[in-house]
């Protein structure tokens, strides 16, 4: 790491070698950077350059300023991605059947993938998930979204393709999301009684169940229909719910996926301990 640096945009140039520095393992997760008069020293600038470099990096969730304690380097997470996107969704009042169609079509190109690179480690995760909808499902009749949600991710994960997996892994929390304030809808309205609802959580298993037998014969047609038939699925389970436009679920936003610090005011998409919600 250079013992000095240029004169332009100071603050960005620490931040960024700082970053050089996690990604090549100076500096690890859970550990501290250097203090704030080392590393003005180590770069030769003013401690508000170093101060605004923190900054920098904690707005991509790289470092946590903690009181007492210093500046934590994080481990990886993808919810500065999701962040993002949920408040592109937002400001560009983005249509919920968008975000159906793009996971749709990531799913399509996973499941060929998938059907061609899985393993027995991926198959294990699937069937874990799958199982655990199985159980609340027998027992509650009701919906695991978590297991449905980290059965979308361990399909990801079963394409092995890393930056695929980031993407997905982002989409999934802000499909989850999504899902989750149509749910709420539905209960303030009454309609958590119609057909539809009350068929959804065994209609979802069986689908997901379909997917992973599917992966497990290694049938790169039969996986993709499979994965068409959950999605027709979750756009007919949806249907004008789907004409909703992000910004008009500000209001219904769920309150799990607010930070407990912003608890009562307006509802941002940060996700409370990597929390996740209800997948279609």
């Amino acid at each position: 790491m250079p013992s000095r640096i240029g004169r332009t945009s100071l603050s960005e140039q620490v931040a960024a070698a700082i970053i050089e520095a996690v990604v090549a393992g100076k500096y690890v997760p859970g550990g501290l950077l250097p203090s704030e008069p080392e590393l003005a020293r180590l770069f030769g600038v003013s401690r508000p350059v170093i101060r605004e470099a923190v900054r920098i990096l904690a707005t991509k969730g790289v470092v946590r300023s903690e009181h007492g304690r210093g500046v934590v380097v994080l481990a990886y997470s993808s919810l500065p991605l999701f962040d993002y996107l949920t408040l592109s969704a937002w400001r560009l009042r983005v249509p919920a059947y968008a975000l159906w169609e793009t996971r749709r079509m990531m799913d399509l190109a996973l499941a060929e993938m998938a059907a061609t690179r899985c393993n027995e480690t991926d198959l294990a995760r699937l069937r874990d998930a799958l199982e655990r909808m199985a159980r609340r499902l027998r027992e509650e009749g009701t919906h695991d979204s978590q297991a449905d949600a980290e059965f979308h991710r361990a399909l990801a994960a079963a394409a092995h393709n890393e930056l695929v997996s980031v993407l997905v892994d982002s989409l999934t929390q802000l499909n989850g999301a999504v899902t989750s304030s149509f749910i709420e809808r539905a209960r303030r309205s009454g309609d958590l009684a119609s057909p539809a609802m009350v068929r959804w959580p065994e209609r979802s298993y069986v689908v997901h169940e379909n997917i992973y037998n599917a992966l497990t014969a290694q049938d790169v047609a039969r996986t993709q229909d499979a994965v068409r038939a959950h999605w027709d699925q979750s756009f007919a389970m949806w249907g004008s719910q789907l004409e909703t436009t992000m910004d008009e679920l500000v209001g219904i936003w769920p309150p799990s996926l607010v930070e407990p610090a912003t608890a009562g005011a307006v509802p941002t998409p940060a996700m409370a301990n990597g929390e996740r919600q209800a997948s279609p």
